[in-house]
């Protein structure tokens, strides 16, 4: 009898060991976001920006970045930029996926790659959709400058691991 509890009370704890820990994550959260369009008057700047900072709570060494691009012509959809994170095991990069503008309307997309060790790497993914009413706001001023920013901030940014 105690040879059989004993045995079922070794099996239940050599299972539970076995178990894998699924880590819940908390979002990402995005900050700050801000986009810059330009005039286009003569002698004006003619590049539009777009800045961003995100922050990560769930890693070993919670890090943030900031991220941040220009353009004069087209916005660089579908390119991978790097962002400045303050953590060196950190490496964040971004890039605006779709949309018809990059500075009104656009997907962006964030990646991190947390090292813990040479043999501990973690991939995510993470992005949202913004839009000048929806989830973004600011003004256009009367030369034609506009400034958008996040209407609610921080911003939750819902990522998975890849």
């Amino acid at each position: 009898m105690f040879l059989a509890h004993g045995l079922i009370l070794a099996v239940t704890a050599a299972s539970c060991l076995a178990a894998p820990v699924t880590q819940i994550l908390k979002p990402w959260e995005l900050t700050a976001l801000g986009t810059f369009s330009p005039s286009g008057r003569p002698g004006s700047s003619p590049f539009s920006t777009l800045n961003a900072t995100i922050v990560d709570s769930n890693s070993f060494l919670p890090s943030s970045a900031n991220c941040s691009t220009q353009w004069e012509t087209s916005p660089p959809f579908g390119k991978t930029l790097p962002c400045h994170s303050n953590n060196s095991k950190a490496k964040w990069t971004f890039s605006l996926t779709s949309g018809t503008s990059g500075t009104e309307n656009f997907t962006i997309a964030f990646n991190l790659v947390d090292t813990k060790s040479a043999t501990s790497v973690k991939k995510f993914t993470g992005g949202d959709h913004f839009e000048v009413g929806t989830n973004l706001s600011g003004e256009c001023g009367g030369s034609g400058v506009c400034f958008w920013g996040l209407s609610t901030s921080p911003y939750a940014i819902h990522q998975a691991e890849k």
